[in-house]
């Protein structure tokens, strides 16, 4: 139902799923994507949390991409998204 999304050194700002889908194509209406590497992933073992690593090449810049999904069902949900400008 929310999302948490932080853009480079700001605070965690928590939006709905409506208010977080706006935030995200304002910013890609700006930085369009050239690509996306992936870097890491994996799973915690105590609370069966998903997370993925990358980086995101920007017509801008480049940012490390942080995403972290929770379980929900038989499904994952992303819950936290983060985007630091290397």
């Amino acid at each position: 139902k929310t999302i948490d999304i932080t853009f480079t050194n700001d605070k965690a700002t928590t939006y709905s799923k409506a208010q977080a889908g706006a935030i995200l194509k304002k910013f890609f209406a700006k930085s369009a994507t050239k690509d996306f590497t992936l870097q890491h992933r994996g799973k915690s073992t105590t609370n069966n949390t998903l997370y993925a690593i990358g980086t995101l090449y920007t017509t801008n810049a480049s940012y490390r991409v942080y995403m972290f999904f929770v379980p929900s069902g038989k499904d994952y949900l992303l819950k936290e998204l983060r985007f630091e400008k290397l």
